[in-house]
């Protein structure tokens, strides 16, 4: 199980820092699974509001500050 988290942030840490070298905030947004908010609020996301629902698929919106840590 640990190899996904692995995999996942080496990943995100390669977008984020892509991201601002060319010219970006820093600052994400994403629609999570509620599985996959955890994961995001590691990664330093916060909810933004209550679930949702479109074409039957649950999902929280989520935003990542441009100040939170990497």
């Amino acid at each position: 199980d640990a190899l996904p988290i692995c995999m996942g942030s080496a990943l995100w840490l390669f977008a984020l820092r892509r991201a601002r070298q060319l010219g970006g905030t820093g600052e994400f947004t994403v629609n999570s699974t509620p599985a996959a908010v955890p994961i995001y609020s590691r990664l330093g996301f916060t909810a933004t509001g209550p679930h949702e629902v479109a074409n039957g698929f649950k999902y929280i919106p989520m935003r990542r500050e441009a100040t939170s840590a990497a």
